[in-house]
């Protein structure tokens, strides 16, 4: 991909979020930027590790949020991220704070376990069950009549994105 991992805050608002919604724009969540202080690369015990210190914020906006995130690339190919977030006293409620990897069109299957088979959301479980799920990427968005947030797969507890060759994350 030609685009860079980034954290975001910033969303569509949806229904549930209009009246939040002048707070978060007056407060310029639409304009945050990752900005990194530190970052280094280690070994240890046979893994790399990329420590990262950053924040989201604006041009004349003071940060709102403080990351410290340790990434861990095992032998095996397995990516760890844990994350520290905290979310600056000034800040208005979220309205998402998410971690974005954009992959290439050619990533198009994807296998998870976790809430299914469609999607789910923290207030629509029930709808739901606990289970290892296959799906083209196509086949997890829906069109809405109004455009909303959708796809979310709720208590995920792994996933795999791959290409018609196997390759993937």
């Amino acid at each position: 991909t030609t685009s860079p991992m980034k954290y975001n805050v910033m969303r569509a608002p949806t229904d549930n979020d209009v009246n939040d919604k002048v707070k978060w724009f007056e407060q310029k969540y639409h304009l945050l930027k990752n900005r990194v202080y530190t970052c280094n690369v280690e070994r240890e015990n046979n893994c790399i590790v990329i420590l990262c210190t950053s924040s989201l914020s604006g041009t004349a906006v003071r940060p709102c949020v403080y990351i410290d995130t340790k990434w861990t690339i095992r032998p095996d190919g397995c990516i760890e991220n844990v994350s520290s977030v905290e979310v600056a006293e000034h800040a208005p409620s979220l309205p998402r704070f998410g971690l974005m990897l954009e992959l290439l069109p050619s990533f198009n299957s994807v296998e998870y376990y976790g809430l299914g088979p469609g999607e789910s959301y923290i207030d629509k479980c029930h709808a739901s069950y606990m289970g290892k799920f296959k799906s083209s990427v196509r086949n997890m968005m829906y069109d809405y009549i109004r455009p909303q947030e959708n796809g979310n797969r709720h208590n995920t507890i792994w996933a795999a994105v791959r290409t018609s060759t196997g390759d993937g994350l």
